[in-house]
């Protein structure tokens, strides 16, 4: 039994310790591969296993550069420097791919009109890169996945199979709730491009709205109803067993549910790199976290739910950032996360965005005024029954 104080002192995320004798392990399997044990000293070659690994990683990126035709001087007309094998659309680049195929480019403008579109970037997301085009027929959302985390850059890499995960959960969930999912027109895996319906004004994000105070009262119901439709059936409830399980290897996301994994159920409970808090004012509600046992312990048993729990189809990144409103309308956007996961992970993640501007709202009223912000508290409480309740019903 390790005494509790190691707990509180010691940066680990499971205080427990394998004390076999390092000259009885014979090998370290990971998932790059396995790291063998030198049998004239006994240690294992992990810095032979990493200076392999690091060589075979820097053949890989020259072998892309050169499919790409990218040089050490410069990058094709369109495109914005990558080393991935993918290649980076800027606003150019977005035009010339939808003036390439006629059906889309129609959705903008006619034949000639390119030059008077409009394209901006609007991702403001952790991960991709979002591009509204428009012109005199219209508008497509065009959104790109390339091989790493964003807002971070290729120091954090992700795989693009993200990209066809997404497409096919938009396509099934706009199949089984359209009213609330936006409709995909295109899918290209060469490009990691997925071309969409245009959610145009007055749609807007929910977080930005929340933020400044609005309040959207058909939202909560719209949810329901998304979470019922696609939840009941992507479930053994709907599906028989065989499609269950192609669907199962189908959306298979170990990526993005390892960034699940990371940021949700291990990196607030720890010191990490990435964690962020309003300091000094936070600082010992942090540390406070980050030494409750049961805490951890409960958090445990949800991460593992979260990672063996097979039960339907789940967004998997429901929050207020990834839903679209308008005062009659709302739609579910950004299901890069999805995988065949534990049913009630989106009710549960969606409920929690609604309860943290709820405590955030007295900080808005130290500026606003005493009171500003009574209306919007009590909707976001009847929005949290009123999620679970339509999901329920229905």
């Amino acid at each position: 039994m390790i005494p509790a104080q190691c707990l509180l002192t010691v940066q680990v995320w499971n205080p427990c310790f394998d004390v076999t004798p390092g000259e009885l392990i014979e090998g370290i399997i990971t998932e790059e591969g396995g790291v063998p044990r030198d049998t004239a000293t006994g240690k294992h070659k992990v810095a032979d296993f990493m200076a392999a690994r690091a060589q075979a990683l820097a053949k890989v990126n020259g072998v892309n550069e050169v499919v790409n035709g990218v040089e050490a001087n410069g990058t094709a007309a369109g495109t914005k420097s990558s080393s991935s094998s993918v290649s980076a659309l800027d606003s150019a680049g977005v035009v010339s791919f939808l003036s390439a195929r006629p059906d889309l480019a129609a959705r903008v403008g006619p034949p000639g009109s390119e030059g008077g579109w409009t394209v901006r970037e609007v991702g403001d997301g952790n991960i991709n890169f979002v591009y509204i085009v428009q012109g005199p027929s219209g508008g497509v959302c065009v959104k790109q996945s390339l091989p790493y985390v964003r807002c971070v850059g290729e120091g954090w890499p992700l795989s693009q199979d993200r990209c066809r995960i997404e497409a096919e959960a938009l396509r099934l969930e706009h199949k089984l709730c359209p009213q609330h999912v936006p409709e995909v027109y295109l899918f290209d895996p060469s490009n990691s491009v997925i071309v969409m319906q245009l959610l145009g004004p007055p749609n807007t994000i929910l977080r930005h709205a929340i933020v400044k105070g609005e309040i959207y009262p058909k939202v909560a119901h719209h949810v329901g109803v998304f979470l019922a439709d696609t939840l009941f059936n992507t479930s053994l409830l709907a599906m028989d067993t065989h499609k269950f399980r192609e669907m199962v290897v189908q959306f298979t996301n170990p990526d993005l549910c390892a960034l699940t994994e990371q940021v949700i159920f291990t990196d607030p409970y720890t010191q990490a790199p990435l964690n962020r808090w309003t300091t000094p004012q936070l600082d010992d509600a942090a540390a406070g976290l980050r030494s409750d046992i049961e805490a951890k312990a409960a958090i445990s048993v949800l991460k593992r739910k979260f990672c063996q729990h097979a039960d339907a189809l789940v967004h998997g990144d429901l929050h207020t950032g990834s839903i679209m409103v308008t005062p009659e309308t709302s739609m579910m956007i950004d299901p890069e996360f999805a995988y065949v996961g534990p049913l009630a992970f989106d009710p549960a993640k969606i409920i929690g965005e609604f309860i943290i501007p709820y405590f955030a709202s007295d900080g808005h009223e130290a500026s606003e005024g005493p009171g500003s912000r009574s209306k919007q508290r009590a909707w976001l409480l009847r929005s949290i029954v009123e999620v679970w309740e339509t999901f329920a019903a229905r």
